[in-house]
């Protein structure tokens, strides 16, 4: 038996509905625009439709084979059987060296408050 993908939803998806999947250990990734939104198209039978959530597309971006700098990626989503995915956006990621992303904390010794 075959569904008739007869239906069509579009969704918006921000940074936060998106995971970075296989990621070298040495780097750390962030989204290079905040505030992006990537404009996704979900079909599949009507009933299928009226319950379907973000979170059922498992949307992600593959860092496998990403060095060090800024990277514009396709978006992947998991494969679903019952849902056809559409989706020309791509994601612009950062990577950097994980030991670069936390800024140098102020030491208690460098706290003028405590030399008093």
């Amino acid at each position: 038996c075959v569904i008739a993908k007869n239906g069509k939803r579009t969704v918006i998806l921000s940074n936060s509905d998106i995971k970075v999947m296989n990621l070298p250990k040495n780097l750390s990734v962030s989204f290079s625009d905040s505030s992006a939104q990537y404009q996704v198209d979900v079909f599949a039978a009507e009933s299928e439709l009226k319950d379907f959530t973000v979170a059922l597309l498992g949307a992600y971006v593959d860092a496998s084979n990403l060095s060090i700098g800024t990277h514009s990626v396709p978006l992947y989503f998991k494969t679903l059987n019952q849902y056809e995915v559409k989706c020309s956006s791509k994601v612009k990621v950062r990577l950097q060296s994980a030991n670069d992303d936390n800024p140098p904390s102020a030491s208690p010794t460098d706290d003028d408050s405590n030399n008093g």
